[in-house]
């Protein structure tokens, strides 16, 4: 079952400080980036340097492995002859958005040395910048996790 970006974005488990600031976030990332591939992979170098600098070791992680799948189907630098390929990455982006909205699930992984506790306790930068990417791109369903486990989405990104 989908679940909407915007309706995620606006959920109850937030508050409204956390909200008027993320939809700031987005909103300034947008106007800076554009909409399109190019505003997705200027949102997602920005991830890609929350996530290094913040010892989640590129590479070593699922989400970031995702993401380095997501750059480079957008980029098309694996793709048959070089051409991008949208819809590969638009269904991984809107799964790595889904772990960016799932606590339990942050928490079951073990994204942190500590238990989240509410959705408010989500890394509100990673949240926008995910969240814009997959604006940028026109994604608005987001999956359930429920429908992606980790060897669905090894499979999928890994081209098993």
């Amino acid at each position: 079952m989908k679940r909407s970006l915007k309706v995620l974005c606006g959920d109850h488990g937030f508050s409204e400080m956390q909200k008027t600031y993320f939809k700031e976030g987005v909103d300034a990332l947008l106007a800076e980036s554009g909409r399109g591939k190019n505003g997705a992979l200027f949102c997602l170098r920005r991830l890609f340097h929350c996530y290094d600098v913040g010892g989640h070791s590129m590479g070593r992680s699922l989400r970031s492995l995702i993401l380095e799948k997501v750059m480079s189907w957008l980029r098309g630098d694996e793709s048959v002859g070089g051409k991008p390929q949208t819809r590969k990455a638009k269904t991984a982006l809107s799964v790595l958005v889904a772990m960016h909205y799932d606590y339990e699930y942050i928490n079951r992984q073990g994204w942190f040395d500590y238990k989240l506790v509410a959705m408010c306790d989500i890394p509100l930068m990673d949240r926008i910048l995910v969240s814009a990417a997959a604006m940028a791109l026109g994604i608005d369903g987001i999956p359930s996790l429920d429908e992606w486990p980790k060897d669905r989405v090894l499979a999928f990104i890994m081209d098993f």
